[in-house]
C-alpha cells in the first residue's frame, strides 16, 4: 500500500496550506490509488472536505512535546511522526510538508519506491561548497569534531567533503528501511544540541539515506514552496471567497492560485547573480512581486 503522510498543527496557516496540498493532489491522483495520512490535533478540520477513506491520527500538544524530545526541537517532530506511522503500517511511504503542490500523477515515484528508490524533494547542494550562510556553522563544526555513536550499524557521524544535501520537505521510502529511523533520530539528538540549525534533522535523513543509495528527487511532481510564506494571506483569502464549494468545485479553483506560477518572479530573483540582482533591482525597482490573480 501507498500512503502520503502529513503532519498539521497549529495555526490555520498550517491547515490551510496541508489542505490546499491535498487538493492538488487529487487534481492529478484517483482517490483510491493511494491513502493520505493526517496526524492533526483537529480532525474535524478535514473531514468536512475530504472524502472518508483518509486516515486521521490524533496528536496532542503533550504528544508533540513529548515528540520534540529533551533538545526540544520542532523538527524531531518530523522523525517521530515517521516513526509511530512506520511501526503500524508496511508499504511506500511519501512524508510532505504542508507548503507543498503537486503538479502531476505520482504513480510513477511510488513505484519507484516499491523499487527501493528513496526521494527528497529536491537537491540543494554540496555542503562544503555552498556559501549560504545557513550552512556555516554546520561546516565549522564538522572540519573539527566527529560524533561517536553508542550502537550503530555505521560507526562514528562523521561528514566530510564531498556531502550532498536535499531538501527534506518531501520524503519517500519503503518500509524496508524505517530502520534507518533510529539512527536518524540518534543523530539529530546528538547534532542538534552543538549546532542549533533547524536543518538538522534533513542532515540526518541525508546522511542516512545517501549510505543506502543516491536519493532521487520529486519536484518534477511536487512543488515545495518552503520560502514563500506570503502565499499564507492568499490561501486564507482563497478559501474564504469559496467557503461555500464542495471537494471538486475546489479542485477546479486551484491552479487561479498556483504558489508556483506566484512565486515565479522570487525564484527567478534568488538565481540571480549578485550583480544581475542589481540591475533587477534598477530596471524593476523591487526584488521581486507576486504574479496578478484573480479567485
Amino acid at each position: 500500500m501507498n500512503y502520503i503522510i502529513y503532519q498539521v498543527h497549529g495555526n490555520i496557516d498550517f491547515y490551510n496550506e496541508a489542505l490546499f496540498s491535498i487538493l492538488s493532489y487529487y487534481k492529478y491522483n484517483n482517490e483510491s490509488e493511494n491513502r493520505i495520512v493526517i496526524y492533526t490535533e483537529n480532525e474535524h478540520f478535514f473531514k468536512k472536505l475530504l472524502p472518508i477513506d483518509v486516515i486521521y491520527i490524533k496528536i496532542t500538544n503533550e504528544k508533540i512535546k513529548e515528540w520534540r524530545g529533551k533538545i526540544d526541537f520542532v523538527h524531531r517532530v518530523k522523525i517521530k511522526i515517521i516513526q509511530d506511522f512506520t511501526s503500524r503500517y508496511k508499504g511506500n511511504f511519501l512524508y510532505l510538508d504542508t507548503d507543498t503542490f503537486f503538479t502531476s500523477n505520482i504513480k510513477n515515484i511510488f513505484d519507484s519506491i516499491e523499487n527501493e528508490v528513496l526521494f527528497f524533494d529536491k537537491y540543494e547542494c554540496n555542503l562544503f561548497e555552498t556559501k549560504n550562510g545557513i550552512t556555516k556553522p554546520i561546516i565549522s563544526f564538522f572540519k573539527k569534531n566527529k560524533i561517536q555513536k553508542s550502537d550503530s550499524d555505521f560507526g562514528n557521524i562523521e561528514i566530510k567533503k564531498p556531502f550532498d544535501t536535499w531538501n527534506a520537505g518531501v520524503i519517500g521510502f519503503n518500509s524496508k528501511f524505517s530502520y534507518l529511523l533510529k539512527d536518524i533520530e540518534e543523530f539529530t539528538d546528538l547534532i542538534y544540541p552543538k549546532i542549533k540549525s533547524h536543518i538538522t534533522e534533513q542532515l540526518a535523513f541525508c546522511y542516512y539515506f545517501k549510505k543506502i543509495k543516491r536519493p532521487q528527487v520529486t519536484d518534477d511532481s511536487i512543488f515545495h514552496y518552503w520560502d514563500f510564506k506570503l502565499f499564507r494571506p492568499i490561501l486564507i483569502e482563497f478559501f474564504d471567497y469559496n467557503k461555500s464549494k464542495n471537494l471538486i468545485e475546489l479542485i477546479a479553483e486551484i491552479d487561479k492560485i498556483n504558489p508556483k506560477v506566484l512565486s515565479k518572479e522570487k525564484i527567478d530573483y534568488r538565481k540571480m547573480t549578485f550583480f544581475k540582482k542589481i540591475i533587477h533591482r534598477i530596471l524593476k525597482g523591487r526584488k521581486w512581486k507576486i504574479a496578478p490573480y484573480k479567485l
